[in-house]
């Protein structure tokens, strides 16, 4: 779907009310933390779900010292990884300067879903940023971490996901007259960064000593400000005001309007939207404030607390995190994935028809490996077990799943579109990092090369769409090109 002129798509399933801001439109067609499984010390998940390694670099044939992939983000609108020289590079959709190029000079055009806007499929070098430790995508925005803990975005600031005012540090006019800065501009008032996390139309982070911070859209509660404000905030405001603090990990989801914190005692909270139980929390409980049909809160909740009287199985043995459009999912300390939020889409697995609400996490069934990471940000997850294979479940219209086709396959949920409940095997695919967003981004154990499949929006897979295999997976009444099948992506070796 179009949001605000944007080239990047929306699902919309039919009886799901997920909010976002009043700019969004539905209607135009256009298209770490822990120290378990998933930590970012073992190759697991970061703050937006993407994963991470720190192995160090590998030896090229000749000799010398490869470079290698550290860690990998796929967007809404375009992909990114960090190489272990410290160099960001970066391909896809660049409509709103997302690779650090100004749309105007940007080096080739992708038409999809018929629909002809700037970008560049082949993977490229950010400049004016280096010695980068972490990176996040969103749908329209970059953000990256530097060596030095500063924190560092560029792209689309319609609503000061930037760190700045809409419109001001060098912002201009950017495709359909949407202000953007392609340029990576450092966000001010914030104290030395560990971790980002790019999310719809606001991004947040976690500073070195355990507190978070976000900063843009704010319509539902986005940023966790505790308050009732819900007008765009350019100033990073900590989450949860003072005293909320020991947070290993930010998780926002690409597409949607909620973020939720891991923290050192392994319990998970979220804010923002709540509509479907995405904040870990039945609609309309704990004071949730309503803007009909939607519920949403400011203020941080646990994930699992049932009602105002505080009771209910509250999640606490989570590693690591990772939130979709409308769904979040955490890691426990043996491995195993437990999501919650909205289930229509087969995120949460075999759950039923009886509901598509389910505010309390529930075990994905059908799931012999455990995880090590795990990642999703539009509206499937993915994840590898021990071995580094990749097992994938959830919407597949697009071939998200990577099994070779976009159809539906077994469980008792009904999909408005194609859905797998149960986690498959993405076609013997091995990685050591992961990263799903709609186009889902794998790095071979081999730490250079890239693996891709599913949506090709504008180039994500690393190659214009309709080109390398691509087929055409029916979209509303247009069609989007993909790649059921896994492609090979890039090399870095």
């Amino acid at each position: 779907m179009r949001i605000a002129g944007r080239a990047f798509f929306f699902v919309a399933a039919a009886g799901m009310a997920i909010g976002v801001p009043a700019c969004f439109s539905f209607g135009d067609l256009s298209g770490g933390g822990g120290d378990g499984p998933g930590s970012s010390g073992d190759g697991g998940t970061t703050s937006d779900g993407t994963t991470t390694q720190t192995d160090g670099a590998i030896s090229g044939t000749d000799g010398s010292t490869a470079r290698t992939i550290v860690e990998i983000a796929s967007g809404g609108n375009q992909a990114c990884v960090v190489l272990s020289n410290g160099e960001l590079w970066c391909w896809g959709g660049d409509d709103l300067g997302g690779l650090g190029i100004d749309p105007a000079s940007a080096p080739a055009s992708c038409t999809n879903a018929g629909v002809t806007l700037p970008c560049n499929p082949t993977p490229t070098k950010v400049a004016g940023i280096d010695d980068v430790v972490h990176v996040s995508a969103g749908a329209g925005q970059t953000c990256a971490i530097k060596k030095d803990n500063t924190l560092w975005c560029w792209g689309a600031n319609e609503h000061g996901q930037l760190g700045h005012a809409s419109g001001t540090a060098g912002d201009h006019a950017c495709t359909n007259g949407l202000p953007c800065n392609p340029t990576p501009t450092e966000v001010a008032d914030l104290p030395q960064m560990a971790e980002v996390s790019a999310g719809a139309t606001f991004t947040c982070g976690v500073s070195t000593g355990g507190t978070g911070f976000c900063w843009g859209a704010n319509f539902y509660g986005e940023l966790g400000d505790t308050g009732s404000n819900r007008i765009d905030q350019p100033t990073p405001f900590q989450v949860g005001g003072a005293g909320f603090g020991d947070i290993t990990q930010i998780a926002t989801s690409g597409y949607g309007t909620t973020a939720c914190a891991l923290r050192t005692n392994k319990s998970v909270w979220c804010w923002g939207e709540n509509t479907s139980g995405e904040a870990g929390h039945p609609p309309n409980t704990l004071n949730d404030e309503i803007d009909s049909p939607h519920y949403f809160t400011h203020t941080p909740k646990p994930v699992g607390e049932y009602s105002d009287a505080g009771t209910g199985a509250i999640l606490s043995d989570a590693t690591a995190i990772t939130f979709a459009f409308g769904a979040g999912c955490a890691l426990d300390l043996g491995g195993a994935p437990h999501c919650w939020g909205y289930s229509k889409w087969g995120m949460l697995g075999d759950v039923g028809n009886a509901t598509y609400a389910f505010p309390s996490p529930v075990t994905i069934e059908g799931l012999s490996a455990t995880f090590q990471s795990i990642s999703g940000r539009w509206t499937n997850m993915c994840g590898t077990d021990s071995s580094g294979q990749v097992w994938c479940w959830g919407l597949n219209n697009f071939g998200e799943l990577g099994i070779g086709n976009e159809n539906d396959v077994s469980g008792t949920v009904t999909c408005d579109l194609s859905c797998q409940v149960f986690p498959v095997q993405a076609m013997g695919i091995s990685a050591m990092l992961l990263s799903s967003n709609g186009a889902t981004l794998a790095v071979r154990p081999n730490g250079t090369s890239i693996v891709g499949w599913g949506a090709n929006y504008n180039g994500a897979l690393g190659h214009a769409p309709g080109q390398n295999g691509d087929v055409q997976c029916p979209f509303g009444d247009a069609s989007v090109a993909c790649a059921p099948t896994p492609v090979d992506v890039y090399d870095f070796h």
